[in-house]
């Protein structure tokens, strides 16, 4: 894998395993840096790591209150359901293909989450979209 930073190329050699499963195989990689077998690698400081050798950084939920964490299921139930966002759209029709029990079954916990947020200072400083947590 290639890491351009700053104008400087830096070249890492990863080993990568196949390991079988059921009916197929899973790759497994090898942290460059403890040569532990993972199967997802994360970039920073200047190269690739497991989340171990990064210290073991806080997940995107961890930093949100309770609240903001409620916010955030709900917003990703709804990005399944073809997306809106939370509290202020209605909740989008079902999905071509998605079977009604699953989709009565999303709407319930959308609905349930959505309870807790309505009055909620969350929903004045909630973006149009969330982007993912990026290491």
């Amino acid at each position: 894998m290639r890491n351009e930073c700053a104008a400087s190329l830096t070249v890492e050699k990863l080993s990568v395993d196949c390991i079988d499963v059921r009916g197929g195989a899973r790759p497994w990689m090898h942290c460059p840096h403890c040569q532990r077998g993972i199967a997802r690698l994360f970039k920073g400081m200047g190269g690739y790591f497991c989340r171990a050798c990064l210290g073991d950084p806080i997940y995107e939920s961890q930093r949100r209150s309770r609240k903001a964490r409620a916010y955030l299921q709900a917003y990703r139930l709804r990005q399944r359901l073809g997306g809106s966002r939370p509290v202020i759209d209605r909740i989008p029709p079902r999905p071509y293909r998605m079977k009604r029990r699953r989709y009565r079954k999303l709407v319930a916990r959308i609905e349930f989450l959505e309870r807790s947020l309505s009055g909620s200072r969350v929903l004045q400083h909630a973006p149009q979209f969330i982007l993912p947590l990026i290491y």
